[in-house]
């Protein structure tokens, strides 16, 4: 799969300001936590592709309007404890601001991945992706498995190269869509405080089939009946926020929505066209692509609901044609999902809590419009902080999460004293 899709996941680096960081230099060795990396060899387009292609039949070539680009990394354990390296703790980056993490491809050999003892060296291939047009591309380091920020750093490529152009929000939120009542129409804005979105078109059945690639052509292969259920969204979305920290916009930020504006929940979602919508975003950064789903035999609406995640209280309404939805008839089998009650009870400073859900946000900051540190799984285990804090109507606890080191803001609905 082409390595332009980006990252599905949620790093460290969506609370960091990027801008707070040196730009280091191509060729000459750099701190970057523990290690000391040298970036070199650089390839990049053609030269870059067909090394890659070489790899493996199961990396793909570049889309149109991307480059390939290859890099060795030497990385010296100057820690006192042995750490691990891996091709992807690198990402790359340039103008358009979009942030891309090449998981899905292979490097040549040798590549990056080994586990380093202290006063040790190791040494490896990095792919990476670009825009064609963007001449110098800046290399990310994030170490997936070390906490917190003291470890992040970024590279230049090219005597020139710089951060994106960042900064204040750059378009005044708006209403449009804010009801399901009234969606916002095909090519109409919709502006919040975090994103700029614009539903481009719609494509169904076949059409889709013929626009996704193995996995999901897979599915209608096994059961060609499912086919003419399947639905596409084409999107275009740009981060609005301010400043230079990575926002993360999650694959689950679009869902088919009933009349009343309520997630239809028995729907597959499916892998989508190229490129995937969901990835890293640098504030103004646009990207355009999909999101697809397999909709229920008797859905017969074209109502989408869009709300990155379950404690953001914007939620907005798209539609690609006449804003029809099924009607929610409020039965226990149509599997309505709330969000959970607040515990009754105020979690002491000190508590040790669970999380009681999947994908749950840990915050910057007691809002849900706050850079996310981290997406915790169901059970999770963390330590309050410090006191409650209201806001943006949830209560929310400062948490620390034992295993990462992380800290932030939870929503308390999401909390449960451990047992």
């Amino acid at each position: 799969m082409p390595s332009s899709r980006t990252r599905s996941d949620v790093r460290n680096l969506t609370a960091q300001d990027l801008s707070s960081l040196s730009l280091q230099s191509f060729g000459i060795e750099f701190t970057a936590g523990p290690w000391k990396l040298t970036l070199s060899d650089l390839v990049r387009g053609a030269d870059a592709a067909a090394q890659v292609a070489a790899v493996t039949d199961q990396n793909a070539p570049p889309e149109d309007g991307i480059d390939y680009l290859l890099f060795q990394v030497k990385a010296v354990n100057a820690g006192q404890e042995r750490v691990w390296i891996d091709y992807d703790d690198f990402a790359v980056f340039g103008s358009s601001g979009i942030v891309r993490r090449s998981l899905e491809l292979m490097p040549p050999d040798p590549m990056l991945q080994s586990a380093v003892e202290p006063g040790e060296a190791t040494s490896g291939w990095v792919v990476g992706a670009i825009e064609t047009d963007d001449p110098s591309p800046v290399i990310l380091f994030d170490n997936r498995l070390l906490t917190g920020f003291w470890a992040a750093q970024v590279a230049a490529t090219a005597v020139g190269s710089t951060f994106p152009s960042t900064g204040v929000q750059s378009v005044a939120t708006n209403e449009t869509g804010a009801s399901p009542t009234a969606p916002a129409a095909a090519n109409e804005s919709v502006v919040t405080e975090d994103w700029q979105i614009e539903l481009l078109q719609a494509v169904f059945g076949q059409d889709v089939y013929e626009l996704t690639d193995f996995r999901t052509q897979a599915v209608g292969d096994s059961d060609p009946s499912l086919i003419p259920q399947w639905a596409a969204i084409q999107v275009q979305v740009t981060d609005n926020r301010g400043g230079s920290a990575v926002a993360h916009f999650p694959a689950t930020a679009f869902s088919l929505s009933y009349g009343d504006g309520e997630e239809i929940l028995d729907v597959s979602r499916l892998t989508p066209p190229l490129p995937d919508i969901s990835g890293d975003f640098l504030p103004g950064a646009t990207r355009t692509g999909w999101a697809a789903f397999e909709r229920p035999p008797d859905f017969d609406g074209s109502l989408v609901r869009f709300q990155p995640y379950r404690t953001d209280s914007d939620v907005r309404y798209l539609t690609w044609g006449d804003g029809s939805a099924p009607q929610n008839s409020g039965q226990a089998d149509a599997q309505e999902e709330e969000t959970p009650t607040a515990p009754s009870e105020t979690l002491a400073n000190g508590a040790t809590v669970t999380t009681n859900e999947s994908d749950v946000n840990l915050r910057a900051s007691a809002s849900t419009s706050a850079d996310i540190v981290e997406t915790l799984p169901e059970g999770t285990s963390l330590t309050i902080t410090g006191d409650p804090v209201e806001a943006d109507g949830y209560t929310w606890y400062p948490v620390e999460d034992p295993a990462t080191g992380n800290s932030g803001f939870v929503a308390a609905n999401f909390l449960r004293a451990a047992a």
